[in-house]
C-alpha cells in the first residue's frame, strides 16, 4: 500500500471511527457534513506550475459554545481526497486534512437554528498530501511526492429549507509554505498555495 492510500484509509478510519465513538456521547452538540470540492494549488518557483483538483469531502462540527442557537462557536475538522488528470501534468493525487475554529451566525449554527440563511467564518490549519506522477523536469516525467503544512481560513453560505440544508464554503492558504526539492531543483525554494469552494450538504 503507497503512501497515498495509507493516508487516505487512515483519514476516513480516522473520521468514521471517531463519529460512531462521540455520536453517542455529545450528539447533540455534532453536525456532520459531505459533499465535494474543486482545490487550486499554485506552486511558484522559477517556472511557476499549477494543479486542479475535483475532491470528495466531509467533516463535522462540534459545537462548543452558543447563544440561544443563534449564533456558535465550534471545532470543524475535515478530511478530502481527490484526483487530477491532464495532458500536461497526467494523473496526481492529492489529500488534505483542515481543522477549522468556525464562527457561524444563523442557519445550522446549531442542530436547532431553523433560519433560512447563515454565514460563518473561520481559521484553522491544514494538512496536505500531492502526488503528481507526472511531474515534467529536464524533458522527461517525474514522480512528485510532497507533505505540507499551512495556517488556512474559510468562509461560508448556508441555505436552508425543511428539505435541506446546503453550505457553500471558500477556502485558502493565509501563508505560502515553502520547502526546496533538492532532487531536482538543488536548494531552490517554492512556494505553496492552495485555494477550494466546497458545496456541502449538511445531515
Amino acid at each position: 500500500m503507497n503512501s497515498f492510500w495509507k493516508i487516505a484509509f487512515l483519514s476516513l478510519a480516522t473520521l468514521i471511527g471517531t463519529i460512531s465513538f462521540v455520536n453517542g456521547q455529545i450528539g447533540d452538540k455534532l453536525q456532520y457534513h459531505m459533499g465535494g470540492s474543486y482545490d487550486f494549488l499554485r506552486i511558484q518557483g522559477s517556472t511557476p506550475m499549477y494543479a486542479n483538483y475535483f475532491t470528495i469531502t466531509g467533516g463535522a462540527h462540534y459545537v462548543f459554545w452558543h447563544s440561544n442557537d443563534q449564533i456558535s462557536l465550534s471545532a470543524n475538522p475535515n478530511a478530502s481526497i481527490g484526483a487530477s488528470f491532464n495532458n500536461f501534468t497526467g494523473f496526481s493525487v492529492f489529500a488534505q486534512v483542515p481543522a477549522f475554529i468556525m464562527l457561524r451566525l444563523g442557519a445550522a449554527c446549531t442542530k436547532y437554528n431553523e433560519q433560512k440563511f447563515g454565514l460563518g467564518a473561520g481559521v484553522g490549519g491544514s494538512y496536505f498530501y500531492i502526488k503528481d506522477n507526472a511531474f515534467p523536469f529536464n524533458n522527461s516525467l517525474q514522480t512528485l511526492e510532497t507533505n505540507l503544512l499551512n495556517p488556512v481560513a474559510a468562509v461560508q453560505l448556508t441555505f436552508q429549507n425543511d428539505f435541506r440544508t446546503l453550505t457553500v464554503r471558500g477556502y485558502g492558504s493565509l501563508l505560502p509554505y515553502s520547502t526546496t526539492f533538492l532532487q531536482f531543483f538543488g536548494n531552490e525554494k517554492f512556494n505553496y498555495d492552495q485555494y477550494g469552494l466546497a458545496i456541502l450538504y449538511n445531515f
